[in-house]
């Protein structure tokens, strides 16, 4: 990961330069935070498109829709996001917490917490 991709992604702090990232693989077999049964459940399968999620995420008081649509694109198999972010996310909107995991896992992208 180089320097202009945390730029570019809009998400570099102080921490970032001095501390290594750590690279999560999502996958649905290990959804993160309380409500990952639910979310799971709610979308048997896997069948949440990245539309129909990034509506839902639109709708919260979060931005976890901006990296999701970060990660969307083809070409790009990770992205960074604080680990103060994930944290805030697991505690403020669990489901939609576990939606993005299911998402990312599903799409196979890798998320790599500063």
């Amino acid at each position: 990961m180089t320097a202009e991709t945390v730029w570019a992604l809009g998400l570099e702090t102080e921490s970032n330069r001095q501390c290594p990232p750590k690279v999560v693989s999502l996958s649905t077999r290990r959804v993160a935070g309380r409500a990952g049964a639910a979310a799971l459940a709610a979308y048997p399968g896997g069948g949440v498109t990245t539309g129909d999620l990034l509506a839902e995420l639109r709708e919260t008081r979060t931005d976890m829709a901006r990296v999701v649509e970060a990660a969307a694109h083809p070409e790009r198999a990770f992205v960074v996001v604080p680990i103060q972010a994930v944290k805030a996310w697991m505690e403020r909107e669990p489901d939609a917490w576990a939606k993005v995991v299911e998402w990312f896992g599903a799409n196979g992208k890798a998320l790599v917490q500063v």
